[in-house]
């Protein structure tokens, strides 16, 4: 069972999100939805409201604007979590390090290998196809990273608990994923798995 959290400023991308969890999720779920069109509160504001009030025990934070094309992926989240004990965060895009200057999860060039990511970069125009952005450099079903990209990520309730997202520091929409990655990851796992993919696109809806 998944609890998925989202902060949402577009009914109708938020109506098709809702549509594309209920076809391909695979099992029991429920959506924390909470309008924040105006912006008022951060969306760590948010997403804490969404950690307390989840009754699952994963919980999958994600963005409005994605469509899932996985199906069956909350089977995939569950037994990964049931697997890999020490997991804390589980993504689909994310990096191996994490520079001392100051960033987001990414770094420029991939080189070294450092890169793990697994999205389709959709199109205005839905009709039109996307860009599959693919990243994995030892070839794994799942990969050890720094930190993980904030369009989509899961954890535990239990671990949400205990590392809440700063709402005093990070006050907007942005920043977010890496601070909690980083804290998460002093005592978990942080991790991108290649069996699930979503779609990253900005719906013209």
């Amino acid at each position: 069972m998944i609890s998925v959290i989202i902060s949402s400023a577009k009914p109708k991308l938020l109506a098709a999100t809702v549509k594309n969890i209920e076809q391909t999720v695979g099992l029991e779920f429920e959506i924390l939805a909470y309008e924040n069109a105006d912006g008022k509160k951060s969306i760590c504001e948010i997403y804490n409201l969404g950690i307390q009030n989840a009754k699952y025990d994963i919980l999958c934070f994600m963005h409005e604007d994605l469509l899932i094309k996985s199906i069956n992926w909350g089977e995939h989240v569950l037994s990964v979590f049931k697997k890999h004990t020490k997991l804390g965060v589980l993504g689909v895009a994310g990096c191996a390090y994490k520079t001392y200057a100051p960033s987001g999860w990414d770094v420029e060039g991939n080189e070294a290998n450092v890169k793990c990511i697994n999205y389709i970069q959709g199109k205005q125009n839905a009709d039109v196809d996307g860009v599959h952005i693919y990243y994995n450099p030892s070839n794994k079903h799942l990969e050890t990273v720094a930190a993980v990209d904030g369009m989509w990520f899961c954890t535990t309730k239990s671990i949400a608990k205990s590392h809440l997202f700063d709402e005093k520091t990070l006050t907007g929409f942005h920043g977010y994923d890496l601070d909690f990655c980083l804290n998460v990851g002093q005592n978990h796992q942080i991790a991108v798995t290649f069996a699930s993919q979503l779609r990253e696109t900005p719906l013209a809806l």
